[in-house]
């Protein structure tokens, strides 16, 4: 239900960084099975081509959780941007299953839980680079979100977490707000095959009542039809008598 334009970003990520929310701030963690990830504050910097990175060993889990200091409703799709060092395309099936995704509320309680491997997650290449989207949609506010590596003994790698990021989808339609061609309705739906989403289109073909036969009283006779909708005409249906006519 929209056309993307060469050159135009319809990715829609905003990231959660200090450039987007002035508050916002990353952590890590610093134990035996849970060692730190390096330079954590360049999650949250407006470059979002820096990153914080771990070489992890086996058997540990790493994480890195952003605070927007800002509470997000439920419908956005929220993830991270990462990379494998040395790896240019996706990021492996054993990889992505040993990755966690967690939203927590302001307290630090976890909200939701999703694994990046599975058939919920929206996982794909930024275009032109080697970086990795990988996001889920919320079914409940949150305010802090946590990617974790659960590092098996065969995943020996070097891994980067560049950003968090949201994308509003505001009448959930599955058209991100910015690219979106009606915000109040689902764009998705065109009834007269115009381009503009019916809600949004006072021309569609959509009717406030359904259908009506009504027959005139004689040759030359009339019918009354019921008022129609703002924006919205009555027309004769197919099977009509040529002379049959409507004054709207």
């Amino acid at each position: 239900a929209y056309e993307e334009v060469d050159g135009c970003d319809y990715n829609c990520a905003l990231a959660i960084n200090t450039a987007n929310f002035p508050g916002a701030s990353a952590s890590t963690c610093s134990t035996f099975l849970c060692p730190s990830f390096g330079s954590e504050g360049n999650v949250v910097d407006a470059d979002t081509t820096n990153f914080a990175s771990r070489t992890s060993l086996v058997l540990e889990s790493p994480f890195i959780q952003v605070n927007a200091n800002n509470t997000f409703p439920a419908g956005v799709d929220v993830g991270f941007v990462v990379s494998q060092s040395g790896l240019l395309g996706l990021l492996s099936l054993d990889l992505l299953n040993n990755i966690t995704i967690t939203t927590r509320n302001a307290s630090n309680t976890v909200v939701e839980t999703f694994n990046a491997g599975s058939g919920l997650a929206n996982v794909g290449l930024l275009d032109g680079s080697p970086l990795t989207s990988i996001s889920f949609k919320a079914t409940q506010p949150f305010s802090q979100v946590r990617i974790t590596y659960n590092i098996g003994i065969s995943l020996l790698s070097t891994n980067r977490v560049h950003y968090a990021f949201v994308r509003y989808d505001d009448d959930a339609d599955g058209f991100p707000n910015c690219v979106d061609k009606c915000p109040t309705g689902d764009d998705a739906l065109d009834a007269d095959g115009d381009g503009t989403p019916d809600a949004c289109d006072m021309d569609c073909a959509l009717m406030d009542f359904p259908p009506v036969e009504v027959c005139a009283s004689g040759l030359g006779g009339t019918a009354q039809l019921p008022a129609a909708g703002p924006g919205q005409v009555w027309s004769a249906g197919p099977g009509n008598p040529s002379a049959a006519s409507i004054d709207n």
